[in-house]
């Protein structure tokens, strides 16, 4: 059912006469473990070809699932909401309606806190978290974040990556040599390389 929905969206490339009732039949599950899953799929369905309604929409589907951990979907749909929240705030500032961005702004961040302000928060969501903070000029809050994606394994190119970044972004060009070698001797400290340098 999912593939055949998927189908009927792809086939309107200009998303003129899409059969929205026809796809929702197909995707709606009562209960059972199918269910959220299948929220999930038409929510971005609705967000991918949707027009304005149809993005609103899909974003009331995607707070449902945030609120209902028992959908095992809550945080793919955090995800994704956020996402497409980024996509609505660009929207916004193009526009000029700063006020909604700013909005959008203060509820995407709210998102990250509470996908990582848990015990073990995903180095995804914590990269992606510390890029959206640059976006936002907001770099006295990226410190902290850094060192817990730091803590993870398999973060140290990235971390360094932002590290310097976080550099130029204070105009302190002239610690990224300083910052590098830190990072070296953190990780050979703990017998690990750095690829990107070697």
């Amino acid at each position: 059912k999912n593939s055949f929905a998927l189908a009927l969206v792809s086939n309107d490339l200009n998303c003129t006469s899409i059969p929205w009732d026809r796809i929702e039949s197909l995707v709606r599950v009562e209960e059972g473990a199918s269910a959220g899953k299948n929220q999930l799929f038409h929510a971005i369905l609705l967000a991918s070809r949707g027009d304005e309604q149809k993005t609103q929409q899909a974003r009331n589907i995607l707070k449902g699932l945030i609120n209902q951990p028992e959908s095992k979907t809550d945080d793919d749909a955090l995800r994704y909401s956020i996402i497409l929240d980024q996509k609505l705030r660009k929207d916004r500032l193009a526009s000029g309606d700063e006020k909604r961005a700013r909005e959008l702004a203060t509820d995407i961040l709210s998102g990250f806190d509470r996908l990582t302000k848990r015990k073990s928060p995903a180095a995804m969501d914590l990269a992606q978290q510390v890029d959206f903070l640059f976006v936002l000029g907001k770099i006295e809050d990226i410190p902290g974040i850094l060192n817990r994606l730091e803590s993870l394994a398999g973060t140290t190119e990235q971390s360094l990556a932002f590290r310097i970044r976080l550099a130029h972004a204070k105009r302190e060009q002239d610690r990224v040599l300083e910052i590098i070698r830190e990072t070296i001797a953190r990780e050979e400290a703990q017998n690990r390389s750095i690829r990107i340098l070697r």
